[in-house]
Order: structure tokens, then C-alpha cells, then sequence
């Protein structure tokens, strides 16, 4: 790769900031150094050009799968919702449950939610109620 020799003005300050980092960044020279510094700012410019390009679209297209997932769990647990009303409206058609024993069935179940974590089935409820 050839090198052009150019002719740069800098003050006193920024030409002694560069003369004490040349070890520090492993730099050759002056040169090598400002030659770096360049390709940084300017890979760091680019960065935060396709950053500002890249965060809301990604930001967009995450909302959207959060909007569908919530709209599809939304869904499902209505239509769970209204299956279980069906099962528990035949249930208490088909079984004459006192006050007590549904009151003391509904503790049980509190406590069998909590303690599986909401993992329920229906073969634990059959084990269950048959003893």
C-alpha cells in the first residue's frame, strides 16, 4: 500500500497529546498514530450511523412479534376461558356440591396450583378425589 506525504497544521496542544500516546497505542510514529485515530473515527461515526438506522427498525420489528404473541396468547386463553365455564356449568348441572364441600375443594385447589406451579392435569384430580 503507498503512502502520500501530506502536510497537516495542528496547534501545540493536540500536537502534544499526540506525541504522548504514540507508545500507548502502539503507533510507529506520528503518523501511524493519526492514521489510526482517522480509521477509529471514522469506523466509530459509521457505527453509530447504521446504529441509528439498525435500533428502530429492530425495535420495530420486535414490537410487532410482541403485539402477534400477545394477540395469539390473548386469543387462546379465552377460548380456554370459555371452555372451562362449559365444563364447570355441565359440572354443576350434573352434581348436587353443598356450600362446604365446594368452599373446602376451592382451599385444595389454591393449594395444589400453587404447590405444582400451575402445572395441573386431570389424571392428579382423578387420584385425588378417589383417595
Amino acid at each position: 500500500m503507498s503512502k502520500n506525504r501530506i502536510g497537516i497544521y495542528m496547534d501545540d496542544k493536540h500536537l502534544r497529546m499526540c506525541d504522548s500516546n504514540i507508545e500507548r497505542f502502539n503507533a510507529k510514529n506520528r503518523s501511524d498514530l493519526i492514521e489510526t485515530a482517522l480509521e477509529h473515527l471514522i469506523v466509530s461515526k459509521d457505527s453509530e450511523t447504521i446504529s441509528n438506522i439498525l435500533i428502530p427498525s429492530l425495535e420495530s420489528s420486535i414490537r410487532a412479534a410482541v403485539r402477534d404473541s400477545e394477540h395469539h396468547i390473548s386469543s387462546m386463553l379465552f377460548k380456554l376461558a370459555v371452555e372451562i365455564d362449559m365444563m364447570m356449568h355441565v359440572t354443576a348441572a350434573t352434581n348436587e356440591i353443598d356450600e362446604g364441600t365446594l368452599s373446602k375443594l376451592r382451599g385444595e385447589c389454591v393449594q395444589e396450583v400453587k404447590s405444582s406451579l400451575g402445572r395441573i392435569n386431570f389424571d392428579s384430580a382423578v387420584r385425588i378425589q378417589k383417595g
